[in-house]
């Protein structure tokens, strides 16, 4: 499987089959899951949903760590 490689740290990529509102709720929870693994909190953690999820819209994710804004999109 592909690697995604941000800042020194490496994850999984992942494959999107859907885009159902559920499905957003999944994501957030798997990015704030992940981001716990290199020593963020739930309070260090921003994620704003949209009302509803398109079926194959743009998603992005950003966040700061370490005075470094780091930007994400797929």
């Amino acid at each position: 499987m592909a690697k995604i490689k941000a800042k020194g740290h490496e994850f999984e990529a992942f494959h999107v089959r859907d885009s159902f509102n559920r499905r957003v709720i999944q994501f957030r929870n798997n990015i704030t899951h992940t981001l716990r693994k290199i020593g963020l909190t739930e309070d260090d953690i921003e994620i704003p949903l949209g009302q509803s999820a398109i079926k194959k819209a743009p998603a992005s994710a950003s966040w700061y760590i370490g005075g470094h804004h780091l930007y994400y999109s797929f």
